[in-house]
């Protein structure tokens, strides 16, 4: 297909409805979709009432930290890539951040709090890697919606 083809095409199915944009996400996506619509907002003002199923926003998550792996060379990224860390868990005496971002999961590191300044290597008690199907819909739905501004 070329360009002009291309561009027909998007805008055909920018003038659709959900249904159509859903089985382009699914045939393509999310990923592609996106940046095929020129940007999320499109997408999302085409689906309306449509919440993408935490299995949906999995496998974006996937595709995206894939992506981006591929491109840095490496088998991570870092949260501080994205300019902000996600609290997986909170007690009174530790605080569990969301450090690095893995293909298959993601990789939690414990710190022990002590005030304001828990993020030294004094109070760095050691990490896990969490796989994306056992975390909460809601951490899903955080790294889903901050990993939309990745692309």
């Amino acid at each position: 297909m070329n360009l002009n083809e291309n561009i027909q095409r998007i805008k055909f199915l920018m003038t659709e409805n959900k249904e159509i944009v859903l089985s382009l996400i699914k045939d393509m996506g999310i990923y592609d979709s996106i940046r095929y619509f020129g940007g999320f907002d499109r997408i999302k003002s085409k689906l309306g009432d449509y919440e993408f199923s935490k299995d949906e926003m999995v496998e974006f998550i996937k595709e995206i930290v894939t992506k981006l792996c591929d491109e840095m060379d490496d088998i991570e990224v870092g949260g501080n890539d994205f300019g902000n860390r996600i609290v997986y868990k909170e007690t009174e005496d530790q605080i569990h951040l969301i450090e690095f971002y893995r293909r298959e999961g993601v990789v939690i590191e414990r710190y022990v709090t002590s005030g304001d300044d828990y993020d030294d290597g004094d109070n760095y008690i050691g990490g896990y890697l969490k796989r994306y199907k056992d975390l909460s819909p809601s951490i899903i739905t955080e790294i889903f919606y901050l990993l939309l501004t990745q692309i």
